[in-house]
């Protein structure tokens, strides 16, 4: 295994995501680690790895013609304010009692951190894996509440994807089984024996996934790419939709130019700017990345990235929007993803090579 040294940065740096970001203003189920939001929480493109192709884009498992596994993939994060305030003590700091006495000398600051633990599987177009993920969030507010925000998911999944035309065309579904603890709530800083998830409600429900992927077969390598989506929690599916395309420089090193649109028959009701994502990924040889977004909050985000057969790592900064109703309308947070993979990487892209014949591959 190339790079171990990557697993003891992951381990002295504690930062990662899963559902965050987007899915705290746009809800219903998403899967979206440390690469997915240095992009600013462009998801459905963002599917080299099984946990994406399962949760965001199962057609993109099409592409695993061969036994593949994912044996970890570990995303972690933590708030601006945790790390200023707590730093690795932190970690810790696992209970609401044992970090009351940070929220109390930082009023109005929001301490979080987070995890998401992904394994899977995926051959000749199926897959299956189970996301375990839990995101907990706390800040005092001036009325002398803690205001609490708990996100947790435990998820079996099942998918399969389909490739036509050489690739040209890819249509996928995936099966979710969501054990969902998710909410918000206030508590009195003076009460006793204070809890992240009590009183939070916990629902289950069978989510479903499909997705529709056209890769125009010509230069630049332009796709669209169309999800509908339900958790099986919340009713009614909303749709997801991207638009991606590429531009060379530097020999093999291409830049990947991403746009988002979340729920876009306004489902939600979330403003349209808040459902925007704009991308740029600059991959140098495909082994080391440097990426960039902006929201349509115009809120930036960046991080890079290294890859090799076996593993990846990404490091991220981003805002996001603050889903308690107190201090900054935004948080500043950092993420890590690690991930272990075992087997052949996806077979190779025969609609890529397509567009190479007509000068559109590098």
């Amino acid at each position: 295994m190339r790079f171990p040294w990557i697993g003891s940065i992951c381990v002295v740096f504690f930062t990662g995501a899963q559902v965050c970001g987007r899915p705290a203003v746009i809800p219903y189920q998403r899967y979206m680690d440390a690469r997915s939001q240095a992009l600013a929480g462009v998801t459905l493109p963002i599917d080299s790895e099984i946990g994406g192709q399962l949760f965001n884009h199962p057609g993109a498992l099409s592409k695993s013609k061969r036994l593949r596994f994912e044996l970890l993939n570990l995303n972690l994060e933590m708030t601006s304010a945790s790390i200023g305030g707590l730093g690795f003590s932190s970690l810790s700091s696992t209970s609401l009692s044992g970090l009351k006495p940070e929220l109390a000398s930082h009023p109005e600051q929001v301490f979080g951190q987070g995890y998401s633990i992904f394994s899977g599987a995926s051959f000749m177009g199926f897959g299956a894996g189970i996301l375990v993920s839990d995101r907990r969030q706390a800040a005092l507010g001036r009325d002398g509440n803690i205001h609490v925000h708990v996100d947790k998911a435990i998820a079996p999944v099942l998918g399969y994807g389909l490739d036509l035309a050489g690739g040209i065309i890819r249509l996928g579904y995936s099966l979710q089984w969501q054990n969902l603890t998710f909410g918000e709530k206030k508590i009195d800083q003076n009460s006793t024996g204070l809890n992240y998830t009590s009183s939070i409600p916990s629902r289950s429900g069978l989510g479903h996934t499909a997705s529709f992927n056209f890769n125009f077969p010509f230069h630049y390598r332009p796709s669209l790419y169309l999800v509908a989506r339900n958790t099986g929690i919340r009713s009614g599916f909303v749709f997801d939709s991207a638009f991606t395309f590429e531009t060379a420089f530097i020999g093999r090193s291409v830049n990947h130019w991403y746009v988002q649109l979340y729920d876009m028959t306004s489902t939600t009701g979330v403003p349209v700017y808040e459902r925007l994502a704009f991308g740029l990924d600059f991959d140098f040889g495909r082994v080391f990345q440097i990426r960039t977004g902006l929201t349509g909050f115009l809120n930036p985000s960046a991080g890079i990235g290294i890859t090799t057969r076996e593993n990846s790592f990404s490091l991220t900064y981003a805002q996001e929007k603050n889903p308690l109703d107190v201090g900054r309308s935004f948080d500043s947070r950092f993420l890590v993803q690690y991930t272990v993979r075992l087997g052949s990487k996806p077979a190779r892209d025969r609609s890529a090579e397509r567009k190479a014949s007509l000068g559109g591959e590098r």
